[in-house]
């Protein structure tokens, strides 16, 4: 695994080599790259939650503001912490993913 703190400061657009493209394409993908980190933070806070803090959650969830179900998640977990571990992560995958689609292509 690289170093974590190389792999969160790099810019993923420029790792994907899409820092060309028109900025609405970009803003698409940033916006799709961050859904698919809170949608694995959220999963993995409810994983690790106790039982009775689970029907909490679907509650919450269910009908919550995003207020509530942010102020929910950050009392049950450390969250920044785990977002910083997911985009890592994430970044990482897509680093690696793109490298194999580059030498395919080449």
């Amino acid at each position: 695994m690289a170093d974590a703190q190389a792999v969160f400061n790099q810019n993923i657009l420029s790792v994907l080599g899409l820092q060309d493209l028109p900025e609405d394409r970009k803003l698409a993908i940033l916006e799709k790259i961050t859904d698919l980190v809170l949608q694995r933070v959220i999963f993995r806070i409810l994983q690790e939650l106790k039982e009775e803090d689970k029907e909490d959650a679907n509650k919450i969830f269910s009908s919550g503001t995003d207020t509530e179900k942010l102020a929910f998640l950050q009392s049950k977990a450390n969250f920044a912490q785990i977002v910083y571990e997911e985009l890592i992560k994430v970044k990482e995958e897509l680093t690696r993913d793109a490298e194999e689609i580059n030498a395919r292509i080449k």
